[in-house]
């Protein structure tokens, strides 16, 4: 940065708040600028300045789209389409990825970074950064000390900001009468897989975590009553890892968010409790449930935000809305700028601001199949990574 007629201060706090398309761009204008762009430091100085700005967040769509296979009237998966929507703009604009990853699905964004997998089925998990198109495959290893036959259930995704390193979470059952659990957790920083204590033992959890909170994922689950000398919480909990830790916690769920009929089983066994009515969220950095009541017309009647305190282990109402005008089917989400990201009973995307009463209909096509993730682009770039090359007919060229 010789030569600048700004201070070099002045020039950073200028360039760190430049979205990832224009510093791409830029990296070109001199090898000074393209080492420092490539740098550790300013990648990270970037992403803190860049996700800052509430305006600069954005939803990754993932779409499953389904065919008419004119066979018994049923619908079959052709694969997923997914798309980068600005949540303040309305801009929707395709988003290309590998052709390997035609049956993965989005487990979770931290930090800029997609981690996508379906350990069901898969035998590698991916980590994909949409912004400057790069992708990564790792293989998952085989579980230590596992001689009989598992299955691999779940996975998470997490970021220790402490360490700098993020991490993936693979939660796998051993095949018997007695269900014991694994759990292998893989470090970007040390390329390497290490199998971690589970700690407690559950009937089931959800297929991937429902929530990423300070970089902490969270399954739903249930604990056998026989750990109560492990965990306060039985029956349907919330399962907690702990990234820098390396270690599991169960977290009770809140009361009024309980459903009546479960939205999905594992194995037979009921073990998602979120009602459909409510969400959990990262609340300005904790962990969060949005929970609505709604009258006959479907109308959101009142909205609670409950909150989780880590130190007395409670949930405790942070705050209740009142009569919202929108018809809702399901709460998604909410943004960094207090926008609530739902449903609506015929399909379509809406955003509405529970204070001051703004509702948004997204310019997107209504399904009852997409799933949104929260999305801020940044440069996080890590080892091995490789370039997405999409042609016309979606294969790898």
């Amino acid at each position: 940065m010789d030569g600048c007629v700004f201070h070099q201060d002045i020039m950073l706090c200028i360039l760190t708040r430049l979205p990832v398309k224009s510093i791409i761009r830029f990296k070109s204008v001199c090898k000074p600028w393209r080492d420092l762009f490539s740098s550790p430091e300013f990648i990270k100085m970037h992403q803190g300045q860049f996700s800052s700005n509430s305006r600069n967040q954005c939803l990754i769509m993932e779409n499953r789209v389904f065919i008419d296979s004119r066979a018994d009237d049923e619908f079959v998966d052709s694969g997923r389409v997914f798309s980068l929507l600005k949540i303040e703009s309305d801009e929707e604009r395709a988003v290309h990825r590998s052709p390997e990853t035609e049956n993965m699905n989005i487990v979770g964004c931290c930090n800029g970074l997609i981690c996508m997998g379906n350990p069901h089925e898969q035998e590698s998990i991916v980590f994909w950064n949409p912004a400057i198109n790069l992708f990564k495959f790792v293989s998952i290893s085989e579980i230590v000390g596992f001689t009989d036959p598992y299955r691999r259930l779940s996975i998470g995704f997490g970021y220790d900001a402490e360490g700098d390193d993020f991490k993936a979470v693979i939660i796998s059952c051993l095949n018997g009468k007695n269900k014991s659990f694994g759990v292998e957790v893989y470090s970007v920083n040390s390329e390497s897989w290490i199998t971690v204590e589970l700690g407690f033992q559950i009937n089931g959890c959800s297929a991937k975590n429902v929530a990423i909170v300070n970089g902490n994922p969270y399954w739903a689950a249930t604990v056998d009553e026989n750990q109560s000398a492990k965990s306060r919480h039985v029956g349907d909990v919330l399962v907690c890892f702990n990234v820098r830790k390396m270690e599991f916690k169960v977290v009770p769920v809140p009361a009024s968010s309980r459903a009546k009929s479960p939205i999905y089983h594992v194995w037979n066994v009921t073990c998602v409790w979120v009602d459909w009515k409510g969400a959990l969220v990262d609340w300005k950095g904790s962990l969060g449930a949005l929970v609505c009541t709604k009258g006959n017309d479907e109308r959101v009647e009142s909205l609670d935000v409950l909150v989780y305190d880590d130190v007395e282990q409670f949930w405790r109402k942070e705050h209740t809305f009142g009569l919202i005008e929108v018809s809702l089917g399901q709460i998604l989400d909410i943004s960094k700028n207090g926008k609530i990201l739902g449903r609506c009973l015929t399909g379509e995307l809406i955003g509405f601001d529970p204070e001051t009463g703004w509702v948004k209909v997204y310019d997107v096509q209504p399904s009852s199949y997409w799933y949104l993730y929260l999305y801020t682009e940044s440069l996080t770039y890590i080892k091995g990574m490789r370039p997405v090359f999409a042609s016309e007919h979606g294969k790898e060229e």
